[in-house]
């Protein structure tokens, strides 16, 4: 290549064939300016080194942190060995070689040399010797902004009907049947037969006699879904709409229900008959990002999007006081309730973090993997449905103490022990429509409850009066 002496540097052309990076050479054939390329003489389409730097600067100061010049004399002891060096960086976001990385990085050293007041840093970010970090995906206030705004409205200016909730929710969850983390799991997963998720569980708790034993005989319904009814508002269903809450273990479906000490509780084990499809927002905090180019304001905007996806299962399950339950659970439904009618997702749940997990919490602020970290899961109405058990057949309920107790409490042995007699079952078709079958039953007296309890630290000081 001759020397191009004579030629300011951000003056020099660049033709779209010299360049590999895929958007950016695309960009220069379809909008560059017929010309020679200087640095391989052939007639083409061009852009300036000056509006190339002007795109290299803008995706340095987004994605890269600057970490420090290594020329100085002060920095003969290197404190940063990580990064890359300014050359390279410029080099692999172009790929048109080091000739013209080293033109762009001129050009950036002598424009931040020209006006440094640009800059919120001091030294030399540009220097041949400066070396840079990649950052991760760009912030997502954007996002976060108009996630507040959702919320604010749904609690204080239009519950139904929301067009603005529609349209955010719309834009989060576009695409998501086929994104996957960054180990290639996939975020929408298959519950039920030959699959990983094939049972869950659902707990209950009683703190009547009478109400426990009439839920041995119809344990499908008792600790299945309630009707309509008496369906009471919950974090994924508003009031009156019945889903299908369980967990992925006995030990976390009774943390959930928080019994109290001295009640007794029966824990089912339901098993996914029919294929479900289920938004696992735990593996939404390892999504991968889009393949694309730092160049494309398009991609960016996908991996803000990422980025606050990241955060959405801690967004969705974060602990709520019941006295703000019926307020701050209006995002959370709204949410179900856009999945449960999206036709193109056609989910019929969603796996979510819980509150009662500290272990989850716990690797949340460490950025530890969540993979096999128990989580709940909710079946929406459409695939909460449970076979009936023993349908139409006599169920009795005795108990091992010799003695009939019909009362309203628990006053005799915890541990007494239970016969439930059922008559020979029907072998009943089961209904297109039904998800769930229940096939185990554990009861528990709760003895005493234990809590994870973090400290905080306090600090109370006298203050001297002035």
């Amino acid at each position: 290549m001759p020397e191009p002496s004579g030629i300011y540097v951000g003056d020099r052309r660049l033709c779209s064939h010299c360049i590999s990076e895929r958007f950016l050479r695309r960009t220069v054939e379809n909008n560059g300016i017929k010309e020679t390329c200087l640095y391989c003489e052939q007639q083409g389409n061009t852009i300036s080194i000056k509006e190339l730097s002007d795109l290299v600067q803008e995706v340095l100061q987004d994605f890269y942190t600057w970490i420090e010049s290594l020329s100085t004399e002060e920095n003969k002891i290197v404190r940063a060995t990580w990064g890359q060096p300014i050359g390279d960086v410029i080099n692999d976001l172009v790929g048109a070689g080091n000739a013209v990385a080293e033109d762009i990085r001129q050009v950036l050293e002598q424009r931040q040399t020209d006006d440094r007041d640009q800059w919120d840093f001091e030294g030399a970010p540009f220097n041949p010797h400066a070396r840079y970090a990649k950052n991760r995906p760009p912030d997502a206030n954007e996002l976060e902004l108009s996630w507040r705004l959702y919320e604010h409205r749904l609690k204080t200016q239009t519950r139904y009907f929301n067009r603005s909730a529609e349209e955010l929710l719309v834009s989060i969850f576009d695409g998501m049947e086929n994104r996957q983390t960054i180990d290639g799991r996939p975020i929408v997963i298959e519950a039920g037969p030959g699959k990983a998720l094939l049972q869950v569980y659902r707990a209950r708790v009683f703190q009547k006699e009478k109400e426990f034993r009439a839920a041995l005989k119809r344990p499908h319904v008792e600790i299945g879904p309630p009707p309509p009814p008496l369906a009471s508002g919950g974090r994924m269903n508003a009031a009156g709409i019945s889903v299908f809450y369980a967990a992925t273990t006995p030990a976390l479906a009774l943390a959930e229900v928080r019994p109290p000490v001295g009640s007794k509780v029966l824990i089912g084990c339901f098993q996914v008959i029919r294929p479900l499809k289920l938004l696992d927002l735990i593996a939404l905090t390892d999504l991968a990002d889009e393949e694309g180019s730092l160049f494309d304001k398009l991609h960016i905007n996908h991996l803000r999007r990422a980025e606050f996806l990241r955060g959405l299962g801690e967004r969705l399950s974060r602990p709520v006081m019941p006295n703000d339950q019926p307020l701050e659970y209006l995002p959370t439904q709204a949410v179900a309730d856009f999945l449960a009618s999206d036709l193109l997702l056609s989910l019929d749940g969603i796996l979510y973090p819980s509150v009662q997990n500290a272990q989850f919490r716990r690797a949340q602020r460490r950025y530890r993997p969540f993979g096999g970290i128990d989580h709940n899961v909710v079946l929406f109405h459409k695939a909460s449905q449970v076979a009936a058990l023993d349908e139409g057949e006599q169920v009795d309920v005795s108990d091992g103490s010799f003695l009939f107790y019909d009362s309203e409490t628990f006053e005799h042995d915890p541990n007494v022990s239970y016969y439930v007699g059922v008559s020979p079952p029907n072998d009943a078709d089961t209904a297109d429509d039904v998800a769930l079958r229940l096939i185990n039953l554990e009861a528990r007296y709760i003895a005493g409850v234990q809590f994870d309890a973090e400290p905080i630290q306090t600090l109370r000081v006298r203050r001297s009066v002035l």
